[in-house]
């Protein structure tokens, strides 16, 4: 498995990814991808992508936003962690899970960047009780209050948990 950042090329491959089952939440994410991250990526933004040499096998995104504590800081926002549907719930040949690898290379990249307090934060789908344990695994702690937040593939407002954490070494997922 290969960890790479995209390029402009890979846009088409986004258009066709897939990784939602029949659950609202696995949708609006396969719906950002296609639409809003496929075009970014078309346009120069650089995502960074798994591929098994011949396509995307899962990709993550995170980007500069004001700490939503308030507290001032540009910290890196989780935009998206995703796995193709066919390759979830994969062990990789080290042992790690793919998710957590995946969450571990967005975690690591985002620490690095310049200017951006070491604080990683996402919101979740409240129902979406697999990713909220991969978030955990990786160290993000949820707030104890959901926020309602609006759906647009939907057209209503859904429960939505807000993880994060101020890192100060990455701490790799435990492998099974």
């Amino acid at each position: 498995m290969r960890t790479r950042r995209t390029t402009r090329r890979d846009a088409a491959a986004l258009r066709r990814f897939e990784c939602a089952s029949d659950t609202w939440y696995e949708r609006e994410v396969e719906d950002y991808i296609r639409r809003n991250l496929a075009e970014a990526v078309a346009n120069g933004r650089r995502v960074i992508v798994f591929d098994d040499e011949t396509e995307i096998v899962a990709l993550t995104e995170h980007h500069p936003e004001y700490d939503p504590s308030g507290s001032g800081l540009v910290i890196s926002w989780l935009s998206v962690v995703a796995i193709r549907i066919d390759r979830q719930g994969s062990i990789l040949p080290t042992g790690q899970r793919l998710s957590d690898s995946v969450l571990s290379a967005l975690i690591s990249d985002a620490l690095m960047e310049p200017g951006r307090a070491p604080v990683v934060a996402a919101y979740v789908a409240a129902e979406n009780i697999r990713s909220r344990r991969i978030c955990g695994r990786a160290g993000l702690v949820e707030e104890p209050a959901p926020d309602m937040l609006f759906v647009p593939t939907l057209g209503e407002s859904r429960p939505y948990i807000l993880v994060s954490q101020k890192f100060t070494r990455i701490r790799p997922p435990r492998a099974r």
